[in-house]
């Protein structure tokens, strides 16, 4: 998600070769490192036909179900059928509840903490810190919730 509005960020302020698109996808590098995709390059450097203006900003279709809920895609391009375009964010409710992503093994150790405590009738301090704006509110209240 963060990745998608930093493109659209990127496109909007036109950081962006006039003419050129942005190609969202995600990419996991290993050991056995394989030569790049010719397909997102091609995209990139599709000519366009609108040289003026905000940069389109292209998503991989994997990425599509996860970011569907915030975003508004085009439909498929016969030509480039892995990628849709995105068309802008969805305007949402910022009150409306959004899922806790990739702390799962945070909310284990906060678990794991209480448990010890009724267990064993020992009181325990949770001291939760770190950079400013990396989820530490949304963390404890999520762990609040449960």
């Amino acid at each position: 998600e963060r990745g998608l509005l930093c493109a659209l960020a990127l496109s909007r302020e036109q950081f962006v070769t006039p003419g050129h698109a942005l190609v969202l996808r995600l990419v996991r590098l290993s050991a056995e490192a394989t030569a790049p995709h010719v397909e997102p390059a091609l995209l990139a450097q599709k000519p366009l036909l609108d040289r003026h203006g905000n940069a389109p900003v292209y998503v991989a279709q994997n990425l599509l179900e996860q970011l569907a809920a915030r975003f508004e895609f085009s439909a498929s391009d016969d030509e480039f059928q892995a990628y849709r375009k995105c068309l802008r964010p969805r305007s949402l409710d910022e009150n409306a509840p959004r899922p806790l992503v990739g702390r799962a093994i945070e909310l284990l150790q906060f678990k794991a903490v209480i448990e010890a405590t009724q267990e064993c009738q020992d009181g325990h301090v949770v001291y939760v810190r770190g950079m400013a704006g990396i989820g530490k509110t949304r963390l404890v209240s999520e762990f609040l919730e449960m």
